[in-house]
């Protein structure tokens, strides 16, 4: 089973939540360790499945096992019948997040909770809280085996990694990609119709080429390290706590000079850096910072006293890559208190550029991938802004985020 926007495989193997081994995202949580220690000391008979009721942003960081992401899905759901057993209307809809290992059925039905604020973490139970459907096939899976009519055959759905559903929803925002559901399933179909018949991919299914293209998507061909979390990267998180800190620091600092008289100032150290910044003009530093690495140009602006503007760094930050020093970070010059209109967090510009030169983020696997996937999902964003546009219906979001409308390199 694949992913309609990324073209990734869904699991690697199939796992049983009714042996004795954990599930690798159990370790990351004490309290689902507790509830797994819980359920197996307890002998059933029949044996039941493990399963954890929690909402979609308990799920919010970095599993410790790098591909367990990768289990986690959603469905967007068409009810092609209105159905009075689950007072459904004929329509798209977002469906929860369920587990892979714990949400397949037989005849390949999947459950997913109903509520798409909602996350089953383990094996999903067929109730009123819960939704089976048939997965929509994805042009790289085999051909399903439905039966005629077993009374569920109404529900189908495109399945979406949850991480990728994510991307989905910070690149249109949340009331978009909400209230979209139809117009993004319309553009993942054909986006892939259009991979499909193109020459690289062999230009049908069941060709050699195709066979090669589909392996060249798949987990099962692919080195998992370049398969790593597109979303929630723990890395990226910890280098923008830190370029918060030195914003802090660098006030506490200017705070504690205005005690200090003007002897203070007046040190040797003060006039040495007063001495190097009158001596070389600003225009020679950028002339000079054209051949030094983004972290050797921060040292010598250090040593001369001196800044540049901010928006030399940020220029040098990709933003609709890196999201996490676009949405909500600010530089401390937004505003004339040094805090941002949107009560977002500050951070040193010059610092988190140096650090993605210097770290070589833009290599790290959890990096990479979100690249990948952003540009597959390009297309999908901007045929679905497409549709609102012409709909002459503006749909403003508070939480949303430029879409991305060119390749990232």
């Amino acid at each position: 089973m694949y992913c309609w926007l990324c073209g990734d495989c869904l699991e690697f193997e199939r796992m049983s939540l009714m042996s004795s081994t954990m599930p690798p995202f159990i370790r990351d949580n004490q309290e689902w360790k507790d509830e797994w220690e819980k359920y197996s000391r307890v002998e059933t008979y029949p044996r039941r499945r493990f399963s954890i009721d929690a909402q979609d942003s308990d799920i919010d960081f970095e599993f410790s096992c790098a591909q367990e992401w990768t289990f986690f899905y959603r469905a967007i759901v068409l009810n092609k019948e209105h159905s009075n057993k689950f007072h459904i209307p004929k329509e798209y809809r977002l469906s929860g997040i369920a587990y892979i290992p714990g949400g397949r059925t037989v005849y390949h039905r999947l459950l997913a909770p109903c509520d798409p604020k909602a996350a089953c973490l383990g094996a999903g139970e067929p109730d009123s809280k819960t939704l089976q459907l048939y997965p929509i096939r994805h042009p790289f899976s085999d051909k399903y085996n439905y039966p005629e009519d077993d009374g569920w055959d109404h529900l189908e759905g495109y399945v979406i990694h949850s991480r990728c559903w994510n991307l989905i929803d910070h690149a249109l925002g949340k009331k978009i990609a909400s209230s979209r559901l139809e117009s993004i399933a319309a553009a993942l179909r054909d986006q892939w119709d259009g991979i499909i018949a193109s020459e690289a991919c062999g230009g049908k299914s069941g060709s050699v080429g195709f066979s090669k293209f589909r392996d060249h998507h798949s987990l099962f061909n692919n080195d998992i390290e370049n398969r790593r979390d597109p979303f929630f990267i723990q890395e990226l998180d910890i280098l923008a706590w830190e370029a918060e800190q030195l914003v802090l620091l660098a006030r506490d600092r200017a705070s504690g000079l205005e005690d200090h008289n003007d002897d203070d100032l007046t040190s040797s150290n003060s006039t040495v850096f007063r001495l190097f910044k009158y001596k070389v003009p600003l225009e020679i530093k950028y002339l000079i910072a054209d051949h030094l690495s983004l972290a050797d140009t921060r040292r010598m602006l250090m040593a001369f006293g001196d800044t540049f503007d901010v928006n030399f760094w940020k220029w040098r930050v990709p933003s609709e890559l890196l999201f996490e020093f676009k949405d909500d970070l600010k530089d401390s010059s937004s505003s004339s208190d040094g805090n941002d209109s949107n009560g977002g967090k500050m951070f040193a510009w010059d610092y988190v550029a140096a650090e993605i030169e210097r770290r070589g983020v833009l290599s790290w696997p959890g990096v990479k991938n979100r690249r990948r996937i952003l540009n597959m999902l390009n297309p999908v964003v901007e045929s679905v802004l497409g549709a609102v546009s012409v709909e002459n219906e503006p749909e403003v979001d508070d939480q949303s985020h430029e879409p991305l409308y060119h390749m990232l390199p």
